[in-house]
């Protein structure tokens, strides 16, 4: 569901692992460092699957999920996250 949602998107989808191995949909993966985990988790207990968005500008990381979702719940999430993401970045300047 991620990938569809991605390529229908037009998001590129940075794929952690932590086991050192691809998932089919994203064969392009990175370990997921312990850097990568400390932003993502802040020192909470790990879960997964998990879903973050990086804004590239900023890399501010922010959590979009944990666990799966529907594409029409990441499609409302996304919409709502985006507007707090805006508003938070713009207060930051």
């Amino acid at each position: 569901m991620l990938k569809h949602w991605a390529e229908k998107n037009h998001v590129f989808v940075l794929a952690l692992s932590f086991d050192n191995e691809p998932l089919a949909e994203f064969p392009k993966f990175r370990p997921a460092t312990t850097q990568w985990v400390n932003a993502a988790f802040a020192g909470q207990a790990i879960s997964y699957p998990a879903l973050f968005v990086v804004n590239r500008q900023t890399q501010m990381l922010y959590p979009v999920s944990i666990g799966s979702l529907s594409e029409r719940k990441l499609n409302e999430r996304m919409r709502s996250l985006i507007v707090k993401i805006k508003s938070f970045e713009g207060g930051l300047s």
